[in-house]
């Protein structure tokens, strides 16, 4: 009578075996413990029927380059210009860098433009499925990030939990302590915790005291407190530009 019992398993099929295992193991821990990303995000909003369209139109064109010229020789940056005023193609589209377009200037349920640029970065997020380890630096695309700021070179050297001025862009001196309010025209936050900053409108909260309230949450030495920004600002579209 012939013996039933299974032959064993050949040597090569265990080899297949092992380096299926392997394989895959790998892919997961690569995918958990992958390097972090930083993502730039540059907010813009053209008003094409506005008296000073070509000004911010050339505001544009210059802060994006600087931007551009600054994380060039970074490495795994990613640079998307998010425009939120009902376009579907601009003039942002030559310039060589992703460009998301939405609609949350005006169709937000958001009254200021600082609550509709922080809807874009959360739409950024949502889109290229970033992790909540990645860093994001968030700048306002008229404003001129100079290329020897103190925020450039802790995004280069550092890479902390964030990194922030606290305080009004109205003072002279800012504070090298956690405070109630910070300036949001350049920013860097990783991903985790900006998607914990709230829309707290019936308390009269503006978006830069929800962006410092988060800021401040964090332990100390994981944020990185700037005196100076070493950014060029505009508020209000007033094309007179001052540095924080």
């Amino acid at each position: 009578m012939k013996d039933k019992t299974q032959s064993p398993i050949s040597p090569v099929w265990w080899v297949l075996i092992l380096l299926f295992v392997v394989a895959t193991a790998g892919g997961i821990m690569m995918y958990m413990y992958r390097r972090p990303m930083t993502y730039v995000i540059i907010t813009t909003c053209i008003l094409d029927d506005a008296p000073d369209y070509t000004l911010r139109r050339a505001e544009y064109f210059r802060g994006i380059q600087r931007v551009l010229d600054n994380v060039r020789n970074m490495d795994r940056v990613k640079v998307v210009i998010v425009e939120n005023n009902h376009h579907t193609s601009s003039y942002l589209d030559g310039l060589g860098v992703d460009v998301v377009y939405t609609t949350n200037n005006g169709f937000s349920p958001y009254a200021y433009k600082g609550d509709n640029e922080l809807a874009d970065v959360h739409e950024c997020i949502r889109r290229y499925k970033m992790n909540d380890r990645d860093f994001l630096v968030k700048i306002t695309g008229r404003y001129v990030w100079e290329p020897d700021s103190l925020f450039l070179r802790h995004l280069v050297q550092d890479l902390p939990e964030c990194i922030v001025r606290f305080g009004s862009y109205h003072d002279k001196i800012a504070p090298l302590d956690p405070t109630g309010d910070c300036v949001t025209g350049l920013i860097g936050m990783r991903v985790e915790h900006i998607k914990k900053i709230q829309y707290r409108f019936e308390k009269g909260e503006s978006i830069e005291m929800e962006w410092a309230e988060v800021a401040r949450s964090l332990p100390r030495h994981q944020v990185t407190i700037l005196p100076e920004l070493g950014l060029q600002i505009s508020p209000g579209g007033a094309h007179q530009f001052f540095r924080v």
